[in-house]
């Protein structure tokens, strides 16, 4: 009778833990796809005017940098929930990816908000080839939450 306890005791604690991990992954998911669909969007949406426009003000680059800044905390935030991350998921290859795509986001991100406006030929195709490889940082981010997804349901269906 009382190895059928400790039985049931450990498989309830192994379900606890097991729903508490998703619930954790599910969260990481859901911020990183709102990260990538509203702010994200706005700051790639932003530069992109400011390169398209032919006199940008110092207003138009303020707003940059203040969309800039609200997105470097948000990257830095789910950077570390990723770092402190240890249930199997760091296992997958999605894990990687993930952490490495904050990384040089966070990292693109600081360029930015250290730029001073740019006015010259030089200095606007320095902030194009920025956001080019920023734009490429999210794709390869939004892969990486895709795997995610993926990963979360396998283990709900496991």
């Amino acid at each position: 009778a009382v190895k059928e306890l400790v039985v049931a005791g450990a498989d309830g604690y192994d379900y606890l833990a097991a729903k508490r991990e998703r619930n954790r992954l599910k969260d990481l998911s859901a911020r990183s796809t709102n990260l990538v669909s509203q702010k994200q969007a706005l700051v790639v949406r932003s530069i992109d005017e400011y390169l398209a426009s032919s006199n940008p003000s110092d207003a138009d680059w303020d707003n940059i940098k203040s969309g800039v800044q609200s997105v470097v905390e948000d990257v830095k935030l789910l950077l570390t929930d990723v770092r402190e991350e240890r249930s199997d998921f760091v296992l997958e290859e999605a894990y990687g990816k993930l952490g490495n795509t904050l990384q040089l986001r966070s990292l693109v991100l600081d360029k930015i908000a250290v730029l001073p406006k740019p006015t010259t030929f030089e200095e606007l195709k320095q902030l194009e080839e920025i956001n080019v490889q920023y734009k490429r940082l999210i794709a390869t981010f939004q892969e990486a939450v895709k795997q995610l997804n993926i990963y979360i349901k396998h283990v709900e269906n496991a």
